[in-house]
């Protein structure tokens, strides 16, 4: 899989890219609002492994997709998909970037860019994405797209580093407002 946008690629990833993507997988603060970080080079190298051949809409499966810097030709971050186990036309998404690449539209080019590509070429009905409510910038990168608010999850997400919980919010984009001439 491979989805070419103005500034970023989406493609799977490739041994080549743990470095990158160990620099801010690793970093606590980027991965604060979320469930997922790699500890290690060698859990990073493990992840990248496992995820580099793994085909897009596997039922059930995250799949982890490389966000990569067309003219710096490194990756600047990560997409995730999952599509239901019990309901395939529902999946949900997630993003990471790293720090010296956000608030710039990275996050926003790669998510439209995989949303496109799933409307188009699966049967999707609807994406969703939850946010942790201390995150209003992944909020903002959701509504500029044109997502909605659904729904709020109270004490739904504990994080390890406050050891208490926190309510998510999910988002949701529906294939009938999908208009891709705006995409």
């Amino acid at each position: 899989m491979r989805i070419e946008g103005s500034r970023v690629i989406i493609r799977q990833f490739k041994p080549e890219d743990l470095e990158d993507f160990y620099s801010y997988r690793s970093d606590p603060q980027v991965c604060r609002y979320q469930s997922f970080m790699v500890k290690s080079k060698m859990e990073a190298e493990q992840f990248i492994e496992s995820q580099k051949n793994l085909p897009l809409g596997s039922k059930g499966q995250w799949l982890q997709i490389a966000i990569e810097h067309k003219i710096e030709d490194k990756i600047i971050g990560d997409c995730a998909i999952h599509f239901m186990e019990n309901e395939p036309r529902i999946v949900e998404i997630g993003y990471t970037v790293h720090p010296d690449y956000q608030r710039q539209g990275y996050a926003t080019e790669a998510v439209r860019m995989l949303m496109k590509t799933v409307f188009k070429d699966y049967n999707v009905h609807k994406i969703l994405a939850k946010v942790d409510v201390r995150n209003p910038s992944s909020a903002r990168v959701l509504e500029k797209i044109g997502f909605k608010q659904e729904g709020r999850f109270y004490q739904h997400f504990f994080d390890v580093q406050d050891k208490a919980w926190f309510d998510e919010i999910q988002f949701a984009y529906m294939k009938e407002d999908f208009m891709e001439e705006i995409f």
